[in-house]
């Protein structure tokens, strides 16, 4: 992981933790397990994309 990501992580880690706080502990891991998968994803497919076409 670069610095820029951990960075990043620790942002949406934060937000995550904000929106936890509001929700409940179970429902707010269940929506950080989800938009985890969708941002790996949406980055995987972006350097898929700038690497093989």
């Amino acid at each position: 992981m670069t610095s820029r990501s951990r960075k990043l992580a620790a942002k949406v880690k934060r937000a995550l933790g904000e929106h936890r706080a509001s929700t409940g502990e179970a429902a707010g891991f269940a929506y950080a397990a989800n938009l985890w998968f969708y941002l790996v994803a949406i980055v995987a497919g972006l350097l898929y994309g700038l690497y093989f076409s």
